[in-house]
C-alpha cells in the first residue's frame, strides 16, 4: 500500500486535490496495483506497478506538469502544461519493464528490465542525456 503525506498543491499526493496532509494518508488511486517502487522530483511524483514479471510493469505519475516532467505528452502537445492530482499511467512505457524511477527537479527518468535509461521533462544542462527537451519518454541510452 502506497501511503502519501506533505504539501500538495501541485497534486504531488495524487489524493484528487490540491491539498496538503499532515500524516500518512493510503493512496487510493493505486490500490490494487502491484507497486514495486516509487520516486518523486521536486514536486511530482512516480509509481511502478507489476504483475510479478518485470516485462509487464506499468508506470505511473502525478503532480507538477510545467517541463513535462509526468511524460504525459498528450498535454503538452495540445498546448496544456497542466498539473495532474492523481496518477495517470504513461502509456509510452505501458509494459516496457520499467524496474527503477528517479526524478529531479523538472526531470524524470526510467530504468527498464533491457538496461535502458529512458528520460523526459527539461534538460537545461544535459540532465536527460539527450539533444533537446522531451515531454514524452525517450530513450537516453
Amino acid at each position: 500500500e502506497v501511503r502519501v503525506w506533505g504539501k500538495g498543491e501541485n497534486g504531488q499526493l495524487g489524493l484528487g486535490n490540491w491539498l496538503g496532509c499532515a500524516s500518512p494518508t493510503p493512496l487510493a488511486a493505486l490500490s490494487g496495483l502491484n507497486i514495486i517502487g516509487i520516486g518523486c522530483g521536486h514536486s511530482h511524483s512516480m509509481a511502478f506497478a507489476g504483475a510479478g514479471g518485470s516485462s509487464g510493469n506499468t508506470l505511473w505519475t502525478w503532480g507538477a506538469n510545467v517541463h513535462g516532467q509526468l511524460g504525459h505528452g498528450e498535454d503538452l502537445k495540445l498546448g496544456r502544461r497542466r498539473k495532474v492530482n492523481t496518477p495517470t499511467e504513461v502509456t509510452t512505457l505501458s509494459g516496457s519493464g520499467v524496474v527503477a524511477v528517479a526524478g529531479g527537479t523538472h526531470h524524470s527518468l526510467a530504468l527498464l528490465s533491457s538496461d535502458e535509461v529512458w528520460a523526459w521533462g527539461t534538460n537545461d544542462f544535459g540532465q536527460l542525456g539527450i539533444a533537446d527537451n522531451c515531454e514524452w519518454p525517450s530513450c537516453a541510452s
